[in-house]
């Protein structure tokens, strides 16, 4: 064999035994490695054997002043902004607002100046996002790693984020695939289904939807009822609408220091490597998973189903719904529960929002998003009801034991106590002492390891009660025997039920859809 084959075969060698103990230390996400291999495998190295050892001719006698140009970076700040549309001079302008943010002695500043600075930044920011992406929508070339890297992950200088994760963002543009799936998403893959029209633009802080903005702006005469009908179906209006709103204030949110925050992706956010802190749909639909093999119910809700030819006139069957994640461009440190549905109908996905980037337990972040979704489907739900007593509900108990807990002969001086300095820790929010129960509910009491008193673990089994087998192995725990047995008892009862009913609707000829399996499935977990 040639110098050249050997070469390439000790070189090959080596490949296969960095990629073994890659696989063996399981710290990068899967779906990236196996990209990064396949890449490797399918390469073809004769070639590049060839260039390298081939003699030197013509080509290689480049001068030091052509090959310094042909390494020299470019300018990704310019080509954003370019792409966006702005001027050189606007451009220059926000060259020299991201030197005076590198150069500031003190990153976590709140001063007045500081403030002002990342709020011009973050203006020029959202501006050039929603021309950007426009541009891009408009566009029949795919849009470069640069404007890729801009969209996605909220980069828009090297030096601001570092070059090592600025070259780790460019390599990460070609496999984007592992951030989204049906249910999770990129804010820029996000937003193309709100131009695509397969999504409705979120609410607003206000919590207006965007026909309801169209109205108040109806009502307050800014526009009339014909201008109205042209923009219910304006695409460039509803994108600039989910920018504006939930992305800004999302964005915001999710990366959790509001007082020093700024859009722009910056290295002192990165304290770890970008391929740990990158959030997968893969690392998230795992701990989504985890939590509904512990509380099975928590996606599930009721909607109506009918077939009168059939003798269904009115039966409330349970939908598994999965909520939608959008994924801000941002390395942030909390996850945000927006809106408990995506619009008046029941059966319409959630919106949680979490940041693309992050070094915080992700199990911990969606257990509380979690909780936040149940407290407020709840509400929702029971609409003008959601605190009162009579209309029995996970709030209106949970807002009924706390307000009289007191005078609650079922609880001990010590935990009336601890629901005081809950209270009081939560400055008197019934929902955030709900949260940090239901936390403590998935956490520990699922594992039969004691937090809650007995009122609040009664509720929470009434409303989030664990799946079969976990309940079948806290059934020989005397804390948890009572409860479970009489949830036991409630689901065969509706079982039975829902079968009687079942086995009517099928003598009159119907057939039991998907749904209605899936109902019988849910009493039986």
């Amino acid at each position: 064999k040639g110098v050249r084959e050997l070469l390439m075969e000790i070189l090959k060698e080596r490949m296969d035994k960095i990629a073994e103990v890659i696989r063996k230390l399981n710290i990068y996400d899967d779906k990236l490695v196996s990209y990064r291999l396949n890449e490797y495998k399918n390469h073809d190295f004769t070639q590049y054997a060839i260039d390298e050892f081939a003699t030197p001719g013509e080509d290689d006698n480049i001068s030091d002043e052509e090959w310094d140009e042909e390494e020299e970076s470019e300018d990704c700040l310019e080509h954003i902004l370019t792409y966006a549309g702005y001027t050189p001079e606007r451009i220059e302008d926000m060259r020299k607002l991201i030197q005076k943010d590198r150069d500031l002695p003190d990153m976590l500043s709140t001063d007045a100046e500081v403030f002002q600075l990342r709020k011009q930044l973050s203006q020029v920011f959202y501006d050039a996002y929603y021309k950007v992406f426009m541009n891009v929508m408009k566009d029949d070339d795919e849009p470069t790693p640069i404007i890729e890297m801009f969209l996605n992950f909220g980069f828009m200088d090297v030096q601001m984020v570092g070059e090592d994760n600025a070259n780790i963002l460019y390599d990460l543009t070609e496999h984007l695939e592992v951030c989204n799936s049906d249910h999770i998403f990129t804010i820029f893959e996000w937003l193309k289904t709100i131009y695509n029209g397969q999504n409705e633009p979120s609410k607003n802080e206000f919590d207006l939807d965007y026909s309801q903005y169209l109205l108040e702006k109806l009502k307050t005469k800014k526009i009339t009822e014909a201008q109205m009908k042209q923009l219910q179906d304006n695409r460039e209006l509803k994108v600039n609408y989910e920018i504006q709103n939930m992305f800004t204030s999302g964005n915001r949110a999710t990366y959790g220091k509001i007082t020093t925050f700024c859009p722009i992706l910056g290295e002192y956010d990165l304290i770890n490597s970008v391929e740990k802190m990158l959030v997968t749909a893969e690392r998230l639909e795992g701990v989504i998973n985890q939590i509904r093999k512990i509380d099975f119910s928590v996606f599930y809700r009721e909607v109506l189903f009918s077939d009168p030819d059939k003798g269904i006139n009115h039966e409330n069957i349970m939908k598994e719904v999965l909520p939608d994640i959008i994924l801000m461009p941002n390395a942030g440190t909390k996850a945000m529960m927006w809106q408990e549905t995506a619009g008046v109908k029941r059966d319409t996905s959630a919106r949680f929002m979490f940041p693309v980037f992050t070094a915080v337990d992700l199990e911990d972040m969606m257990i509380e998003t979690m909780g936040r979704y149940r407290w407020e489907i709840c509400r929702k739900i029971q609409g003008v009801h959601w605190n009162d007593i009579r209309e029995k509900s996970l709030t209106a108990e949970y807002c009924d034991y706390m307000q009289f807990y007191r005078k609650n002969f079922e609880l001990s001086a010590d935990a009336k106590e601890k629901l005081k300095n809950a209270l009081f820790r939560a400055k008197n929010n019934y929902r955030e002492v709900f949260v940090k129960d239901y936390q403590n509910w998935i956490k520990y009491e699922s594992r039969g390891s004691y937090r809650l008193n007995k009122v609040s673990r009664q509720i929470l089994m009434t409303y989030c009660p664990f799946s079969k087998e976990l309940r079948n192995e806290l059934k020989a725990n005397p804390m948890y025997q009572e409860l479970l047995n009489r949830y036991d008892i409630q689901s065969s009862r509706s079982v039975k039920r829902i079968l009687a009913v079942y086995d009517k609707y099928k003598r009159a000829g119907g057939e039991l859809n998907q749904d209605l399996r899936d109902n019988l499935l849910y009493y039986q977990m």
